[in-house]
């Protein structure tokens, strides 16, 4: 992954780190990724940096604070199976 010199392992990271957080763990039962999220990883090949972030400009604000609702719902459930 490196090459032989082994001086360019910090352009390697983000690759590294995004394929633990998005590997099943065995002991929270998913991701670290939807620990973190409450939603699973992209499937794509992109990391965590390179996907398109989401906005809500052109969402309703209702629609937005009931979804919020949800994933803080979602949130304390998964911190209740963590813990």
């Amino acid at each position: 992954m490196v090459n032989t010199e082994q001086d360019d392992w910090d352009m390697h990271l983000s690759r590294a780190c995004w394929q633990l957080r998005s590997a099943y763990n065995e002991s929270i039962k998913m991701t670290p990724f939807e620990v973190m999220t409450s939603r699973k990883p992209p499937t794509s090949e992109l990391s965590a940096e390179e996907a398109s972030p989401v906005t809500v400009d052109d969402h309703d604000p209702n629609e937005v604070a009931a979804y919020v609702q949800s994933i803080v719902a979602q949130l304390n459930n998964i911190q209740g199976t963590v813990s």
